[in-house]
């Protein structure tokens, strides 16, 4: 079943290749271009640099697996997929660069949109620091189907998440809370990341698995840290501190 499952979207994946390639408008076969976009549930957006750093526009951005000759194709290509699709349910971003705009410009196509109603939302982020304001209104206007959610950033957390929201799993990092030139093992960052986490607690969220990744350290059996565990509903979390040389992982059942 499950290869069946796979050579169905590569198969999808395929024919949405072709169709985002041809120099020709996209609606010249309409009833082709609906019977295969309306079974797209996902989708992929890669940002990644050129081999050309220094072009005007360095970005080179994939939607769908799809190699984009600009933003505003890229734009113009998930509005397209939107369109024509029953309802998009996940979403994957991987974001390779640091160009904070573009990636908002990607978000805010599809905030608010009808066809998305999210159940899992999954980032990846390259640059410490790096902070997307569009993830924002996305997981609002999401909070009723979400029920997981990747990779966000703390602060990115406590401005989109609310008590309409009730989650399987969420997993967090605080490198979005890193300013330029901060190191990562400071102690101005440890009592950001704190003051945070005292926050998260009192916002009415609730998440059954908490994956939480920093540098500082996450002191689980301390609060504020223990206070945001029972607030949250939190059954079972796992911490993973990331230093210079090793990668220390704590998991743990949370009794409320």
């Amino acid at each position: 079943m499950d290869s069946q499952l796979s050579a169905a979207e590569t198969s999808v994946d395929s024919v949405c290749h072709q169709l985002v390639l041809r120099s020709a408008n996209w609606q010249i076969s309409p009833k082709l271009e609906q019977s295969i976009y309306w079974n797209v549930d996902r989708i992929f957006v890669d940002l990644n640099w050129s081999q050309n750093r220094s072009c005007p526009n360095p970005e080179v951005i994939q939607v769908q697996h799809t190699p984009m000759p600009s933003k505003e194709k890229a734009i113009e290509y998930l509005r397209h997929i939107l369109d024509n699709s029953f309802r998009i349910r996940r979403l994957d971003l991987n974001i390779q660069v640091s160009t904070e705009s573009v990636v908002n410009d990607i978000l805010d196509v599809l905030n608010g949109h009808a066809k998305v109603q999210l159940e899992e939302l999954f980032v990846r982020r390259r640059y410490v620091g790096s902070k997307f304001s569009g993830l924002v209104p996305l997981i609002r206007s999401n909070a009723k189907t979400l029920k997981q959610i990747g990779k966000i950033g703390l602060g990115e957390a406590i401005k989109a998440l609310s008590d309409e929201i009730h989650l399987e799993r969420l997993s967090l990092i605080n490198f979005d809370l890193v300013e330029q030139d901060q190191r990562l093992d400071s102690e101005e960052l440890a009592q950001n990341s704190r003051f945070y986490i005292r926050r998260l607690a009192g916002i009415g969220t609730t998440f059954d698995h908490l994956s939480y990744t920093c540098f500082t350290g996450f002191e689980i059996t301390k609060m504020p840290a223990l206070n945001m565990l029972r607030q949250c509903k939190v059954c079972y979390s796992k911490a993973t501190v990331t230093g210079n040389s090793f990668d220390a992982i704590c998991r743990s059942k949370v009794f409320v």
